[in-house]
């Protein structure tokens, strides 16, 4: 699952809060501010069992057994960096997207 959105409206805090209902605990994966553009490259979350058996959400998967992603991108729009940095971000989403197929879910 992809999170696309305009900068700063809560992809990551949103990927962290369902992390954390996941693991049980409050532990941050995706980074935070209250500065637009923080997110700066495609960040990937993977779901997956831990030795308990529950599903939890890890920056990097230990096993092979692998449900799914939380993928974070970066924030489309006006953010608190160089033009040519935002319009990289962009650029970086778009390629994302285009490499995949997607359903969207507005």
């Amino acid at each position: 699952v992809a999170f696309v959105g305009r900068s700063n409206v809560g992809k990551s805090s949103l990927i962290n809060a369902l992390s954390a209902r996941m693991q049980r605990k409050k532990e941050d994966l995706a980074v935070t501010s209250k500065t637009p553009g923080r997110t700066q490259q495609v960040g990937y979350f993977a779901i997956a069992p831990n030795n308990k058996k529950k599903i939890q959400a890890q920056q990097h998967a230990k096993n092979q057994n692998v449900f799914g992603y939380l993928i974070d991108l970066p924030g489309y729009g006006w953010a608190n960096a160089p033009p040519e940095a935002v319009e990289q971000w962009s650029q970086t989403t778009q390629e994302f997207l285009a490499g995949r197929d997607v359903d969207v879910l507005r």
